[in-house]
């Protein structure tokens, strides 16, 4: 009766580690697809950022009188 208890145990914690393997793939999953995103956006706060330093330059430039 006691190797009968430990076998189902033993089950048990296979199926869940089976589910929680299944749950971490998923979130890593998520992760990634989260950062791609947040590394488009970065990219248009970059380009942008890009765009405004630029323009400011070009301004001081004519301020002084620079073509």
């Amino acid at each position: 009766m006691n190797a009968s208890v430990a076998k189902k145990a033993s089950q048990a914690v296979r199926l869940l580690m089976m589910v929680l393997t299944a749950v971490l793939i998923f979130f890593f999953i998520n992760v990634m697809l989260l950062v791609s995103d947040i590394q488009g956006t970065a990219r248009v706060v970059n380009y942008a950022g890009l765009v405004r330093g630029t323009t400011q330059r070009i301004v001081k430039l004519e301020d002084a009188g620079q073509p």
